[in-house]
């Protein structure tokens, strides 16, 4: 089973909200982060299946935090007028990069698609 968390380099109190709130509508836990060496510290003794990133506090790390993430999937959000920090995520192998408009309109939509599919609960099959 899966780590039912999801890792946030969130320090924005408005899309940190709306990130947990999105996450307990899916039935986990946002643990927030505010800085990128915070974040890369939770990634070493974390199983989260989801890494969240805001572009204006994360951009200059998204390499190291792409390896620290492992296997989870990654998400990047910034402004949309900062592409050269959305290009950047792109090439660190973000799997998904949006501006903050779109995060703040899709939340929990945005967090489903990324996040693993969980088994049917009466699924024996093995």
């Amino acid at each position: 089973m899966s780590d039912r968390s999801i890792l946030a380099l969130a320090p924005d109190v408005f899309f940190g909200a709306r990130l947990s709130d999105s996450a307990h509508t899916l039935g986990y836990t946002l643990r927030r982060v505010s800085t990128p060496e915070e974040l890369l510290a939770a990634l070493a003794v974390s199983q989260s299946p989801l890494v969240i990133v805001d572009l204006s506090h994360g951009a200059g790390h998204l390499p190291e935090i792409a390896t620290a993430a492992g296997l989870a999937r990654l998400v990047a959000y910034g402004p949309h007028v900062d592409t050269e920090s959305q290009r950047a995520a792109r090439e660190a192998g973000f799997h998904e990069v949006v501006p903050n408009s779109r995060l703040a309109r899709e939340g929990a939509a945005l967090l489903a698609r990324n996040l693993p599919e969980e088994p049917a609960a009466d699924d024996h099959s093995a």
